[in-house]
């Protein structure tokens, strides 16, 4: 994925987890197993709450 990545393994090695965010998005939590061909699921969602809004304009910051 391109822009920032921090990546921990589970104890048992079987799940990754990774913290992901861009330029103009915050910091999102995925999660995915830990093969080769396995698609990662977005946890959280920050990027689309009210926290992330641009609080001067009302908008968001994408």
């Amino acid at each position: 994925m391109t822009g920032a990545n921090e990546v921990a393994l589970s104890p048992n090695d079987k799940q990754i987890a990774f913290l992901h965010s861009y330029c103009n998005k915050s910091w999102e939590l995925y999660l995915q197993e830990n093969k080769p061909v396995a698609k990662a699921e977005q946890i959280t969602f920050k990027a689309e709450s009210a926290e992330f809004l641009n609080p001067i304009r009302g908008e968001t910051l994408r």
